[in-house]
């Protein structure tokens, strides 16, 4: 929707996955054996981590996405209660291939380098038309995170 200067969208923050019982199963047995495996080598840290780590991930994974409203305007990007200012964006790329439908901000700063703001049914096209008078837009290419990430 497109109320005066700002685009305005309510979308799902992340593409659900149902995961079987056998997955939590396989997944749960996997984190033990890696954590088996750092103390086996005397790597108690790592193997603690690893444990964290795999309770967070599996956790995370069995959450449901909660519906966001998305916001751009001429202050920035906000998903929620998120506002990404356009002075920490330095670009932005559309990636529309199936299964992803987001808006890929490339960040200016920080450690996280990519940030997703899914799309919903808002025209590519008009986003594109938007973000362009205040950002470059630059080819996207998912990288091997990207991949690892969506397969698992």
């Amino acid at each position: 929707m497109h109320a005066g200067d700002e685009l305005t969208w309510v979308a799902l923050e992340f593409d659900y996955k149902k995961r079987s019982a056998d997955w939590y199963w396989i997944a749960g047995a996997g984190i033990i054996a890696a954590a088996l495996l750092a103390t086996l080598t005397e790597n108690i840290m790592f193997a603690i981590i690893i444990l964290v780590g795999g309770f967070t991930y599996l956790t995370l994974a069995s959450r449901k996405p909660q519906e966001v409203e998305v916001h751009i305007s001429a202050r920035g990007i906000s998903v929620g209660k998120q506002l990404f200012p356009y002075a920490n964006i330095a670009a932005f790329a559309l990636d529309t291939e199936p299964p992803r439908r987001r808006i890929v901000l490339v960040s200016a700063t920080g450690i996280v380098r990519h940030l997703y703001v899914p799309l919903g049914d808002e025209s590519p096209a008009l986003i594109r038309e938007y973000l362009g008078e205040y950002l470059d837009e630059v080819p996207y290419q998912p990288s091997l995170t990207d991949w690892v990430t969506e397969y698992l």
